[in-house]
């Protein structure tokens, strides 16, 4: 569909149809995507297998195997906004071709995911 448009001089030209604001949310899509990608996840994919937060580490070790190290360190663990620094034991995997993934483990059960 083509509107035409023409000057005060008499010129007239035909120029294609367009939406309002259709730039605006084009741009808009694309920045939330981007920023969409945060450093912390909820769940990661050890080959097939799907590990979540919540998940014991039996489930952990089952689909990944064991980390390529572990270390004691501290994390902002908590739900809906409403986090504390609270100890636990970080266990990074290395995986080819990505970045490494950061599984924070407090009494037996994943608690954080990140990436490293």
């Amino acid at each position: 569909m083509h509107v035409r448009s023409c000057t005060r001089s008499g010129l007239c030209h035909d120029q294609p149809w367009t939406q309002p604001g259709i730039k605006m949310r084009r741009c808009l899509l694309i920045f939330l995507l981007a920023t969409s990608i945060d450093a912390t996840a909820d769940s990661f994919r050890c080959g097939t297998r799907l590990v979540l937060t919540g998940d014991p580490v039996t489930r952990l070790t089952r689909a990944c195997g064991q980390p390529e190290r572990t270390y004691k360190g501290r994390a902002h663990i908590g739900n809906r906004g409403n986090t504390r620094p609270t100890s636990v034991t970080q266990w990074v995997y290395r995986r080819s071709g990505k970045r490494e993934m950061i599984v924070s483990v407090k009494d037996g059960i994943v608690v954080k995911i990140s990436r490293g």
